[in-house]
């Protein structure tokens, strides 16, 4: 008896379908992967309420999640047979691995990738799919499915943190709590910053942030988080700033928080498709503006981290569901319902 391919896919803003499908055959250097764990991202909330990102437009129906682990169930040819039955974290920007930015490593600015869940390319909200071998990590049996799921936004973590360059003891602030934000914040203690501020509209990720290492909390809601960061650093301002919110107002923000000479990780994806901010405060300050793009082989290494228990993932998971309540899921995460932080849609138990 054949494999059944059960699968959710948006037909428009707000419409998720079920459908049943054909189990897809593995070709030359791919594997065929079940599917165990899929993470909510906020770009997966963007084109379920929007049908968009910018100009990546949902014109067919499409299978949204990139965030994802999987057992491997069939190797095709030219794959070792021994990787069947390994649980795997996946890479899920396949590039092409011979253009100019390939060749020198900047893999996140491939102009041909093809990255799950981001139109046309369906992701991992699906029971099985054939997927390039060379594209995954492989997770220890100590490594929870849902945790390898969520080693994505750790990778962009990791990433950010290449970017910035940190001198031991500098000061940061992370503009948005949720798990890219997280993730970043993860990384600034790794690599030995000394204050860290959180900054969020809700307090639950606030109080989040303060578990894994932020030293200092803002609530946007109840201050005015400029003069809150001014209290705590003297008027100085801090060295980095990571924003993570992905709102429209948050770059502005982030450039009234860093400090004369100090560098601004523009990380999350404004709806309004714009990035706006003062042009006289960033140049009067010198600041050094950084367009973050998802990240840069940087997997394998936040595997590492999370294995030797320097990272977390399974605290950033807050809730879970089958694939057959995706709707669900979807809603009362973009509603930001329940202390939501990171949500989880476990196929196998669909």
């Amino acid at each position: 008896m054949g494999r059944s391919n059960r699968a959710v896919r948006l037909h428009g803003p707000r419409v998720l379908k079920f459908h049943d499908e054909p189990c897809p055959k593995p070709g030359l250097g791919e594997v065929l992967l079940e599917v165990l764990s899929v993470g909510i991202c906020r770009s997966d909330l963007d084109y379920w309420n929007d049908g968009r990102i910018g100009d990546a437009v949902v014109t067919e129906p499409l299978i949204l999640g990139h965030e994802f682990s999987a057992r491997i169930v069939e190797a095709g040819e030219g794959v070792d047979a021994k990787l069947v039955g390994q649980r795997v974290a996946v890479e899920p920007a396949v590039c092409c691995t011979t253009c100019e930015w390939c060749r020198r490593g900047d893999t996140n600015l491939c102009p041909t990738v093809r990255f799950c869940g981001t139109p046309p390319v369906d992701g991992a909200f699906c029971r099985y799919m054939a997927y390039p071998a060379e594209f995954l990590a492989v997770l220890r049996d100590d490594i929870s499915d849902d945790a390898g799921a969520v080693l994505e936004p750790l990778a962009i973590g990791v990433h950010v943190l290449d970017l910035a360059r940190p001198r031991l003891g500098q000061a940061a602030a992370i503009v948005g709590c949720g798990a890219v934000g997280l993730s970043i914040l993860q990384a600034a203690r790794l690599a030995g910053m000394g204050r860290l501020i959180a900054l969020d509209c809700l307090q639950w990720r606030l109080d989040l942030a303060a578990a894994l290492g932020a030293t200092d909390a803002i609530s946007v809601e109840r201050e005015d988080p400029v003069a809150a960061l001014d209290r705590l650093t003297g008027e100085r301002g801090v060295d980095l700033v990571f924003e993570a919110a992905g709102s429209d107002e948050s770059p502005a923000l982030s450039m009234n928080l860093a400090a004369p000479g100090g560098k601004v990780f523009l990380v999350g994806i404004p709806p309004s498709d714009q990035i706006v901010f003062s042009a006289g405060v960033s140049r009067r300050r010198g600041l050094t503006v950084y367009v973050v793009r998802r990240s840069r082989n940087t997997l394998h290494r936040a595997l590492s981290l999370l294995e030797r228990g320097l990272l977390e993932a399974d605290r950033l998971v807050t809730h879970r569901f089958p694939l057959s309540q995706c709707e669900r899921a979807f809603a009362m995460t973009h509603n930001y319902e329940d202390n939501v932080v990171k949500t989880i849609i476990r196929i196998r138990e669909s």
